[in-house]
C-alpha cells in the first residue's frame, strides 16, 4: 500500500543567518518566523519553543510559549 504514496512537499524560504545568538522570537530572521508560522497552520498547533543550537541557552520562547505556565515558573 506504501509503495503507491507520494511525497508532498511545499517550498518555503529559507535563510543564511546564523540564528544561534537569537534569544527572542523577534530576533529569529523574517524568514524563520514565516516557518514557524507555517508549521503552526499546518500542524494546528502552537511553537512554543525553537532551539537554535546545542546549547541550553540556545533555546527562544515563541509568544505562544511565553503564556504557558511552564515559561513563567521561575527557573
Amino acid at each position: 500500500m506504501l509503495h503507491h504514496a507520494v511525497g508532498e512537499y511545499t517550498e518555503l524560504e529559507g535563510w543564511s543567518t546564523d540564528i544561534g545568538d537569537c534569544r527572542e522570537e523577534s530576533d529569529l530572521p523574517i524568514a524563520a518566523r514565516d516557518y514557524l508560522a507555517f508549521i503552526e497552520d499546518f500542524i494546528g498547533v502552537p511553537v512554543t519553543l525553537v532551539g537554535v543550537g546545542p546549547a541550553r541557552e540556545q533555546t527562544v520562547w515563541t509568544a505562544a510559549g511565553a503564556r504557558t505556565l511552564v515559561a513563567q515558573t521561575p527557573a
